[in-house]
């Protein structure tokens, strides 16, 4: 889900987060709330949400996007490569973060 944000926000990074709205529970995930660095120049703020072990479609629904904990400050990657790699890492994070730390 790609989520655009309003540009006074002033937290960004990366968050272990759970989405309501989707299903009979609420669905563990991984955000990125910032401006793209990576792949923008002077990107619009985005929230961009990851769910584990959903799929479906989420266009038109209502969610809500619960944050646990965030993992890191938002970083530029001189490669996709590398953007890539560390997105991986911080999916693993945050599953371990969510499991152990169940609601």
């Amino acid at each position: 889900m790609n989520i655009p944000v309003d540009d006074q926000l002033v937290v960004s990074g990366v968050f272990a987060v759970r989405v309501r709205g989707l299903g009979s529970s609420p669905i563990a995930g991984v955000a990125s709330l910032g401006r793209r660095p990576t792949t923008e120049s002077q990107g619009r703020l985005l929230l961009e949400v990851h769910l584990f072990d959903w799929s479906g479609e989420a266009y038109g629904r209502v969610v809500e996007v619960i944050f646990h904990e965030k993992l890191r400050d938002e970083i530029y990657y001189t490669s996709v490569d590398a953007m890539t790699q560390q997105i991986e890492r911080d999916a693993h994070a945050a599953r371990h973060y969510l499991n152990d730390h169940v609601h």
